[in-house]
C-alpha cells in the first residue's frame, strides 16, 4: 500500500482526516456553546431589571450603572484579549479569562448593595472579553475556507439565548427567582470551560492560509489607516443600531400609538429574521466579498431607520422590520470576518479584539443620547436622525476602505 504524508498510508489519512473532522464539529460546537452564554449574560441585565430593582430596591440607574460597568470592563479589557490569542492561543485565552463570567455572575446573583453589583458587573465584563473575540478566531480557523459561514453560524448564538431566556423567565424567575437565575447562568458558563478544555485548536493559521495582506506586527495593526476606517464605521454602525434597539417599541407604542402586543410582535420579528441575516449574507460573502456585502447591510441599516420615521402604514413598518433584521443579523459577522481579510493570522486576535474596542463607545452612548433627545425634543425623530446620520457615514467608510484581494485565506 502507497505511503502518503508523514509516512502513513491512504487508509490511515482517510481515519485521520475523519478524526480531526469530527473533533473539529465538536470544537465547533463548544464555541457556539461559549459564545451563546456569553450573551445570555449580556442581556440578563435588561431581562432581569424589574425583579433585580424589585428585590434591591435599585434605581432605573443603579442597574443602569451595573450593566455600563460589565460594558466598559469588556471594552477596555479587549487591549488584553487580542494580544493573549495572538501569542497563547484563542483556546488558552477563553481557558484564562472566561471563568471569570461565571464567577461574575455568581456573585451579581450575591449582590446585595450597588458596590457588589458593581464590581461582580466588572468581574464579569472582564470574563465576556474572552467570549467573543477569542470564539471567532477559534471557529475561522477550524474552518478557514468557509470563515462568513461559520462566523455567521456565531453569530446565531449571540441571539439565541437572549431568545430562549425571554421566554423561559416568566416561567424559572417565579420558581427560583431572580438571584437563581445568575446562579444558573453562573454555573453553565464555568461548565462550559470544561468543554473549551477538550477543544482543538488548528496549528494552521499563518503558514496554510495566509491573509489577504500581510501585517505582522500589533504595531502595523495600529498604524493601518483600514484599521481606523473600519474601526469607526463599526462605532458608528453600532450607535445607530443601538438607537433603534433601545427605543423601537417605545417608538411604535408611544409615538405612533401602536398597542404593545403589536409592538413586542414586531420585536421579535426582526430577531427571527436577524437569524436567517445571520446565516446566509455572511456565506454568501464567502463568495462575493466582505466590503460589497457590509457597504449593502449599513445602507439596508439607513433605508430602515429612514423607513421608520416616515413609513405611514402597518405594511410599510412591517417591511421595514423585516429589512433592518437582516442588517441586525449579518452585520456584525461581517465585520469580524472582514477585519481578518485584513490581516494575517499572527495579529487577527488583536484586529479582531479591537472592533469589541470601537464599538463599546458607540454601544454604550447611543440609549443615553437618544433618551437625552427624546427627552429634549418630546419626540423619538430627533434620535433616529442622529442614527440615521451615523448610519450614512459608516456606510461611507466601509466604501473608503480598500481590500486588494490576494489568493488565499
Amino acid at each position: 500500500m502507497s505511503k502518503g504524508f508523514l509516512g502513513l498510508s491512504e487508509v490511515e489519512l482517510a481515519a485521520t482526516h475523519r478524526t480531526l473532522d469530527k473533533r473539529s464539529l465538536l470544537t465547533l460546537a463548544t464555541c457556539y456553546v461559549v459564545i451563546t452564554i456569553n450573551f445570555g449574560v449580556r442581556y440578563a441585565y435588561g431581562l432581569l431589571m424589574p425583579e433585580m430593582m424589585s428585590g434591591l430596591n435599585f434605581s432605573n440607574q443603579d442597574v443602569g450603572t451595573m450593566f455600563s460597568c460589565f460594558l466598559l470592563a469588556y471594552t477596555l479589557t479587549s487591549f488584553v484579549t487580542g494580544p493573549l490569542i495572538d501569542r497563547r492561543g484563542a483556546k488558552r485565552t477563553i481557558l484564562m479569562m472566561f471563568p471569570l463570567l461565571g464567577v461574575g455572575s455568581i456573585f451579581v446573583g450575591m449582590t446585595s448593595s450597588i458596590v457588589d453589583g458593581v464590581l461582580s458587573s466588572v468581574i464579569a465584563g472582564i470574563g465576556a472579553s474572552a467570549g467573543w473575540s477569542p470564539v471567532i478566531i477559534w471557529s475561522q480557523k477550524l474552518y478557514p475556507r468557509k470563515r462568513g459561514l461559520i462566523v455567521g453560524f456565531m453569530e446565531t448564538g449571540t441571539k439565541l439565548c437572549p431568545f430562549l431566556m425571554a421566554l423561559a423567565i416568566p416561567h424559572v424567575v417565579p420558581l427560583f427567582g431572580w438571584r437563581g437565575v445568575w446562579l444558573s447562568l453562573g454555573a453553565i458558563a464555568l461548565l462550559s470551560v470544561l468543554l473549551v478544555s477538550t477543544g482543538r485548536e488548528p496549528r494552521a493559521g499563518d503558514r496554510n492560509y495566509e491573509g489577504r495582506e500581510a501585517h505582522g506586527s500589533i504595531g502595523a495593526v495600529f498604524r493601518d489607516r483600514r484599521t481606523w476606517l473600519v474601526g469607526a464605521s463599526y462605532a458608528l454602525s453600532a450607535f445607530a443600531t443601538m438607537i433603534h434597539a433601545t427605543f423601537y417599541k417605545a417608538y411604535l407604542s408611544r409615538e405612533l400609538m401602536m398597542g404593545i402586543d403589536v409592538s413586542t410582535l414586531l420585536y421579535g420579528l426582526m430577531s427571527f429574521v436577524g437569524l436567517v441575516g445571520a446565516l446566509a449574507l455572511p456565506a454568501l460573502s464567502d463568495r462575493i466579498g466582505r466590503k460589497p456585502l457590509l457597504v449593502a447591510c449599513n445602507a439596508i441599516l439607513v433605508a430602515s431607520l429612514l423607513g421608520f420615521l416616515f413609513s405611514g402604514s402597518i405594511l410599510g413598518l412591517i417591511f421595514f422590520t423585516v429589512l433592518i433584521g437582516v442588517d441586525f443579523g449579518a452585520k456584525w459577522p461581517l465585520y469580524a470576518v472582514f477585519v481578518k481579510d485584513l490581516f494575517d493570522w499572527r495579529v487577527a486576535g488583536q484586529a479582531t479584539a479591537l472592533l469589541g474596542f470601537f464599538s463599546g463607545p458607540g454601544s454604550i452612548l447611543a440609549p443615553y443620547i437618544g433618551g437625552l433627545l427624546a427627552d429634549m425634543y418630546g419626540s423619538y425623530k430627533t434620535s433616529y436622525t442622529i442614527g440615521i446620520t451615523a448610519g450614512a457615514i459608516a456606510t461611507a467608510l466601509i466604501a473608503m476602505t480598500k481590500v486588494k484581494t490576494v489568493k488565499g485565506s
